[in-house]
């Protein structure tokens, strides 16, 4: 039974307010679903723009340490590197500036202001 036939069947037997609300549940469980289904690499380039909204102007960090050790974990090397070329490339999507390169061959960024 698809969604649409979900609700008209439940139109037809509950109340408006009923029907709101079980609207509503189905909703939800669709935006998890689709939450559930992005993938650890999506996940890490959300991370970052909420995660970077957050820092100091003046803090530096690594893209690690902004998303956190438990996503970083879930990446691959090829994951890793292609997401810390493409923040270079566009460091400004992220509201971050480049600033340098560590001696562990890190890029350091700090959020842009």
């Amino acid at each position: 039974m698809n969604l649409l036939d979900k609700l008209m069947a439940a139109a037809e037997q509950t109340p408006i307010n009923r029907l709101r609300s079980e609207m509503e549940r189905i909703l939800a469980a669709e935006n998890l679903i689709k939450a559930a289904a992005k993938t650890p690499f999506e996940q890490a380039m959300e991370k970052l723009k909420e995660g970077v909204a957050t820092m100091p102007p003046s803090f530096e960090f690594e893209i690690p340490q902004v998303i956190g050790a438990e996503i970083w974990a879930q990446l691959d090397r090829g994951s890793k590197l292609a997401m810390g070329k493409h923040v270079k490339a566009s460091p400004e999507a992220y509201g971050m500036e480049w600033l340098r390169t560590s001696t562990s061959n890190h890029a350091i960024y700090r959020r842009a202001e």
